[in-house]
């Protein structure tokens, strides 16, 4: 009877450690799951660090064209004496 009994508990332990191993596999995801994850999420870091370029280049460009702009103006130092000698010109 003692060894029925041990072997019983025996036999319960080990089906409950299998119910336990298939658990963890059922609860791990799978490889290709992971691999194909990854690769979209490889592919949308390429396209926003992509797009992202793009914008610094056309920001880029906008700043420096402002930066011209502002070049080629004349400040109000260099206006005054330029009204100054048009006016005396007209009057």
């Amino acid at each position: 009877m003692h060894v029925s009994i041990s072997l019983e508990l025996y036999y319960l332990i080990e089906l409950h450690a299998q119910k336990a191993d298939k658990n963890a596999l059922d609860n791990k995801a799978s490889r290709d799951w992971v691999d194909s994850t990854f690769e979209r999420l490889d592919r949308e870091i390429r396209d926003a660090a992509s797009k992202l370029l793009t914008h610094e280049e056309a920001l880029k460009s906008a700043v420096n064209q402002l930066e011209e702009d502002v070049e080629g103006k004349l400040d109000r130092l260099e206006l005054e004496p330029l009204k100054e000698y048009l006016g005396g010109l007209l009057s």
